[in-house]
């Protein structure tokens, strides 16, 4: 796991809640070395968020629970890494091309 994936999962789900999940996480994926708490505030300002809302979930770690609780449901399930999904409770690992992720989804149903 990243030394500093939990905290950029907090910032992500601190930018969720002003609907700029998915800006904050293209910011984080695309800046994977630089995810220092001053880098996550300035990936939160350029994202355009509200940034007194973005310090107040962020200082007070407000999905910091939440994330502990994913990250206990994953290991719980035997997730070792990322990407990992589950597609109708098959476990899929590692990263997949997209064509190949559809082909595996589809045949799913």
């Amino acid at each position: 796991i990243h030394p500093r994936g939990f905290v950029a999962s907090e910032a992500a789900a601190c930018a969720g809640e002003q609907g700029k999940f998915w800006q904050m996480h293209d910011k984080l994926f695309q800046n994977q070395e630089r995810l220092s708490d001053l880098d996550l505030k300035l990936y939160a300002l350029q994202a355009g968020l509200d940034m007194a809302q973005f310090n107040t979930c962020f200082d007070g770690r407000r999905y910091r629970e939440e994330i502990e609780i994913d990250i206990a449901d994953g290991k719980a399930a035997g997730v070792v890494g990322t990407p990992t999904f589950f597609i109708n409770g098959v476990k899929v690992e590692g990263a997949i091309p997209k064509d190949v992720l559809e082909k595996i989804i589809l045949s799913a149903k």
